[in-house]
């Protein structure tokens, strides 16, 4: 199955680079190279793109607690991460080092113990971690768990993870907010694993990945400015921000201005 979908990227001729998320791995990766040239992500490579993915979490957990409370540090704030996975566990060190106090879940005891013996975590249900007493989630295992049911029920007032598709669906980034809740856009702050595979393939330097990875503090910063003077959420305003990057590189000017 995995050189079926080696020969499919290849077919693609680089317009997709594929690399390692939940359930692969490293190895996968190397049987896929045997049919294309076109992944990261490779053993010995360096190439773990769950490191820079993390790091970039954590520079939008540290704009959204600027944004929200007028704080430059996290001493002391409690954060749940949901999955301790390698983007969570990574995420989690950085918190540590950082003096948050720490709430994780997993499925995975194994992951689960060695998270909570390196940072001194408090684990508990992966029923419950959504819901726990925190100043902010950290959703870093599978998608659409910000939804009708669990929204509602949100003790965080700040929401930053490095899942793909948090919201169950759009309308609930406005949920979101109507509940005091910051959301922190997860394709925003989760770019630095696709950072990390463009510098891996050549097509940045490690020194632009370095830069690109500071950066996304500042643009989280300005997605949540944006989406207070327009009143919007903030997944309305990293995609009307999204729209304009686009547009300035093609050169182009869009038929239907955002407001």
């Amino acid at each position: 199955m995995l050189r079926a979908f080696g020969r499919l990227v290849d077919g693609l001729g680089g317009r997709y680079i594929c690399a390692p998320d939940v359930g692969t791995n490293a190895h996968d990766m190397a049987v896929i190279r045997e049919q294309t040239e076109f992944v990261t992500g490779l053993p010995g490579s360096g190439g773990n793109t769950a490191i820079p993915t993390a790091r970039g979490v954590f520079e939008g957990i540290r704009a959204a607690v600027d944004f929200k409370y007028g704080r430059n540090d996290l001493e002391g704030m409690r954060v749940a991460v949901q999955g301790v996975g390698g983007v969570g566990s990574s995420l989690c060190a950085h918190l540590c080092d950082a003096g948050a106090q720490l709430v994780v879940s997993d499925v995975d005891e194994a992951a689960l113990k060695h998270v909570v013996g390196e940072t001194g975590a408090q684990a508990v249900d992966p029923a419950e971690i959504l819901f726990a007493d925190v100043d902010i989630l950290a959703p870093c295992a599978l998608g659409a768990v910000l939804n009708d049911q669990t929204i509602p029920k949100l003790r965080a007032s700040i929401v930053c993870g490095g899942a793909n598709n948090q919201l169950a669906e759009t309308r609930h980034a406005v949920m979101l907010k109507d509940c005091g809740i910051l959301f922190a856009p997860d394709y925003v702050v989760n770019g630095g694993g696709v950072l990390g595979g463009a510098a891996q393939v050549g097509l940045i330097t490690k020194a632009q990945m370095e830069a690109s990875l500071r950066g996304i503090g500042e643009t989280a910063m300005r997605i949540f400015r944006i989406a207070e003077e327009r009143g919007v959420s903030t997944e309305e305003a990293a995609s009307s921000l999204a729209e304009e990057k686009l547009l300035e590189e093609g050169g182009a000017t869009s038929p239907h201005p955002t407001a």
